[in-house]
């Protein structure tokens, strides 16, 4: 698969850490002209003296001030960098020779290799997290002595599944754990050092034709455009572009408060994917807020109405995954377009005016609203019919008995309401906490209405989220 159809994805157990890390540099790494704006912006800042190219100690310097501009009133940006510092190099490394014949440029990055750059940082801190959680236990502190013994290894071996290497995913014995050891440990020093570790998952990767494996394997050209050159087109939102055949790609956390389970549909990850970089308080989601935002907000007023909204969404989808795909996944979600936007709309009243409109202060939760919305619109639709997805069978709503024969397929969409049912008198049990009105039906309100009660009486991260009650974004677009 081309490197250009997909991009990396840290696995569903990677860490607040990496995640928080991932988050940050994602923006850089998407083919949209506002990826190519804000890279063009980044490379020149690093470039300090004009030259074309940008050595490692210019690199760490653009990292460190891009997580400084993403976490600008805590420490935690100071934390990230010094964490996942030991990994720039291999980053570094491989982009740096992307471009064959490069010949003097060996030891720089060039601007064509500065995307690829981004999303390499991406894919070594994610391989450097699990080391580090290996190496003296849970996390980075004084044990740790950058590399892993065998008594480590047998000892940690379980926690490295879930993190979205293929090489590591095999490995459920300690027989496993012991035969992987001796395969990484290639010089048999009886250790594993960094360099060990992400050679074999970059090999394993490359051998299995991943998604990773193609980043990581990839050459590029040297564009004709100069990195200094800003364009003065209009810039479209800024949504990645799939091309057509594209894999599904499972997302990080949104807006640090819901992953999707693994039972939900390919169509549903295509959308979340569409829109979750904007539901991200980043500079990068921020930037791209500001650019959607002049899209959707068609006469300049401040606000966008529902209508405008859902011709928002509609744009959005056929940019992201083509007109065909992007059309159909715009029909799929489109009853909880109504529901994300009346949750959404009262969080930053200005005036009593703004009651029936979305302005820019509730824009980036509207996009997080959008993604968990159609999450429960997905797992909805799937008992609803009594199969996958949306045919001529729904009605938009759930009879006892469709309950009762698909209950058990939406039990992993990442709800704790839907995740607590494991037999038919717990499901009967919720049946008749979601039909409200006691009338043998439940609508995708009352379903929606009861996982957000379950969210809050859980006290999870996604009650205070779906509650409303938070600080809007005070930044004017």
């Amino acid at each position: 698969m081309s490197s250009e159809t997909a991009d990396f994805a840290v696995g569903e157990a990677a860490s607040e850490f990496v995640r928080d890390f991932v988050i940050v540099f994602e923006p850089h790494g998407i083919k949209t002209p506002d990826g190519t704006k804000m890279r063009r912006e980044a490379f020149s800042s690093t470039d300090g003296n004009g030259s074309g190219k940008v050595s490692l100690a210019e690199m760490e310097t653009f990292i460190a001030e891009t997580l400084k501009k993403a976490y600008p009133d805590e420490e935690k940006g100071q934390i990230l960098f010094a964490r996942f510092r030991p990994c720039y190099l291999y980053a570094f490394k491989n982009a740096k020779n992307l471009i064959p014949g490069s010949g003097s440029a060996d030891d720089f990055i060039s601007f064509a290799e500065f995307r690829m750059f981004t999303i390499y940082l991406r894919i070594y801190t994610a391989m450097y997290d699990m080391f580090v959680n290996i190496d003296g236990g849970d996390g980075k502190d004084a044990d740790d002595d950058s590399r892993i013994e065998l008594a480590e290894f047998l000892k940690n071996f379980e926690s490295i599944k879930g993190l979205g290497f293929v090489a590591l995913e095999g490995v459920n014995s300690e027989d496993d754990a012991k035969e992987i050891f001796h395969k990484i440990d290639t010089n048999e020093g009886g250790m594993i050092l960094f360099s060990e570790w992400s050679s074999f998952l970059k090999k394993e990767e490359i051998k299995n034709n991943t998604i990773t494996g193609s980043l990581l394997n990839m050459k590029v050209t040297k564009p004709k455009v100069s990195p200094k050159k800003v364009t003065r087109q209009k810039i479209s939102p800024g949504i990645p572009v799939t091309k057509k055949g594209a894999k599904s790609i499972a997302p990080v956390k949104i807006s640090g408060a819901y992953t999707p389970g693994s039972a939900v549909s390919s169509n549903l990850l295509d959308f979340i994917n569409t829109f979750r970089l904007l539901a991200e308080k980043t500079t990068g989601g921020y930037e791209l807020r500001k650019t959607a935002f002049k899209s959707c907000d068609g006469n300049g007023s401040g606000q966008s109405s529902l209508a405008e909204v859902d011709g928002y969404i509609q744009s959005a989808l056929k940019r992201k995954c083509g007109n065909e795909k992007g059309e159909t996944l715009y029909k799929v979600f489109r009853p909880c377009y109504i529901v994300a936007f009346g949750a959404a709309k009262p969080i930053a009243n200005l005036s009593k005016a703004d009651d029936d409109f979305i302005n820019f202060a509730e824009f980036r939760v509207l996009h997080a609203y959008l993604c968990i919305y159609a999450s429960m619109l997905d797992a909805f639709s799937l008992i609803d019919g009594g199969g996958a997805g949306v045919d001529k069978d729904d009605d938009r709503r759930l009879s006892k008995d469709e309950w009762m024969t698909g209950y058990k397929n939406v039990t992993d969409f990442g709800f704790v309401g839907l995740n607590k049912m494991s037999d038919d008198s717990q499901a009967e049990d919720i049946f008749t906490k979601m039909d409200s009105d006691g009338k043998g039906m439940v609508l995708l309100k009352e379903f929606c209405h009861y996982l957000k009660t379950c969210e809050l009486d859980a006290k999870t991260p996604l009650g205070p989220l779906l509650s409303g009650n938070l600080t809007p974004y005070k930044v004017s677009h």
